[in-house]
């Protein structure tokens, strides 16, 4: 339920890429958003949700180190009192993919920077990193790829 074109005027008022990716970019998103299980993805879960987009973030992690990135986009659900209870991270990538082994091959390319996301995420919110879960969406051929099954 939103104004997928003013979404897209905006963005492309504010993006430095060329027109030609403006307008790659732009057919890739209405395609997504015409797919059930990519707006089941990027729907609120809860009235006490809070969202992260395009959010930069350095930390450091016990294990990893110095960890620095953005993460695409962030869903995290509160108690009542503001304490998180679970979070979604979720990263879109616009691969030229269509079928399923693709996207498993895909998938495990990506897993090592989502499950360092969900650890950064984890560690940011003080909450165990089994409630955070980690999902692909891809834009190209839309697509939602749970990285946490």
């Amino acid at each position: 339920e939103v104004d997928v074109e003013a979404i897209i005027d905006a963005w492309k008022q504010n993006s430095v890429v060329s027109e030609d990716v403006k307008r790659d970019g732009c057919d890739q998103f209405r395609r997504a958003l015409q797919s059930k299980e990519v707006l089941r993805a990027l729907s609120r879960p809860a009235e006490t949700a809070e969202l992260w987009r395009e959010k930069s973030f350095e930390i450091i992690l016990e294990q990893e180190g110095w960890v620095r990135g953005t993460f695409d986009r962030v869903v995290i659900c509160r108690e009542a009192a503001g304490k998180a209870y679970s979070a979604r991270v979720q990263d879109f990538k616009s691969d030229r993919i269509n079928d399923a082994d693709a996207f498993d091959a895909a998938a495990d390319r990506y897993r090592p920077q989502l499950s360092l996301y969900g650890k950064a995420v984890a560690e940011m919110l003080g909450v165990n990193a089994s409630v955070v879960s980690l999902q692909l969406v891809f834009t190209r051929a839309p697509r939602v790829y749970d990285l946490t099954a």
